[in-house]
């Protein structure tokens, strides 16, 4: 297993401009059909921590309402300029994820989990849906097994491999559990298992629960935040530029961090580290 790469200085400045130009290009869409979204997790917490990325994060992450999710995807799909590609389950066979990402056409960012598959590896910004969850927190523990059962199962069924790293002890026992599995799964349907857990992701959004979810971060931690805290985005300035971060973004980011503003261990200052990085045509 190839080892996973650290940025230069300079690599990381150019993978953090595509990142930029990928996330305008999302916001040219939303802003052309009035899609509300909002930055979410580390990049929001970098936003208000350190007016940019967190110094050793290499991602960004944007999150919209189930319905306005849907209407994106509509949208961006046919509207997308060409420099651009939108990978979800339905665009791309071999891709192994529940929510999306917009790749950059003509670079490379590889993981070990996407060795020796055949989708998209572009640079990217992930987009994921926020669902309704129950405000019943026996209830929701429950909910959590069962979603974390089914995104398992899935994401299993589309990896060999894990994200991540791998060299340590823990990482190669998650590995070789993934590869179990992956196994067991040969003769499962994706199709089918995609749809439990995207049927599985949206049950509570008929009703009021004011506690939403990204259903990827609920299912493996419980994490939860309150409705209110995200809509209508702020802007708030990043990197020089600006984006949008939820409207009581110290709410949001003391239900999800805890004390935020406290850097963590060096140990736990982790990123996806690639082990291919090409930046290709992009500008």
């Amino acid at each position: 297993m190839a080892k996973a790469r650290h940025y230069t200085d300079e690599e990381l400045t150019k993978l953090r401009q595509i990142q930029m130009d990928i996330y305008h290009e999302i916001e040219r869409i939303c802003a052309n059909h009035d899609i509300p979204f909002v930055t979410i997790a580390g990049t929001a917490l970098g936003a208000v921590r350190h007016n940019g990325f967190i110094p050793w994060d290499d991602d960004l992450d944007i999150a919209m309402m189930r319905s306005d999710y849907t209407r994106f995807l509509e949208y961006a799909n046919g509207e997308i300029n060409p420099g651009f590609f939108v990978q979800n389950y339905y665009t791309d066979s071999y891709y192994g994820n529940y929510f999306t990402k917009i790749r950059r056409n003509g670079t490379l960012f590889e993981q070990n989990i996407d060795k020796k598959d055949q989708s998209h590896h572009g640079i990217f910004v992930d987009v994921f849906p926020i669902d309704r969850v129950t405000d019943n927190p026996h209830e929701r523990k429950k909910y959590q097994k069962k979603l974390m059962i089914s995104l398992q199962m899935y994401m299993a069924k589309c990896n060999k491999g894990i994200s991540g790293e791998v060299d340590s002890f823990k990482g190669k026992i998650k590995h070789l559990i993934r590869l179990i599995l992956h196994g067991v799964l040969v003769f499962a349907s994706k199709e089918k298992l995609f749809n439990k857990l995207n049927d599985l992701c949206q049950i509570y959004n008929t009703g009021d629960s004011g506690t939403l979810m990204n259903s990827v971060v609920f299912a493996m931690t419980g994490g939860v935040f309150d409705a209110e805290t995200m809509f209508p985005a702020v802007k708030h300035d990043f990197e020089g530029d600006t984006i949008l971060i939820p409207r009581d973004a110290d709410r949001y980011l003391s239900q999800t961090y805890g004390n935020y503003m406290e850097l963590p261990p060096v140990e736990q200052r982790t990123n996806h580290r690639p082990v291919q990085l090409s930046f290709g045509d992009a500008k």
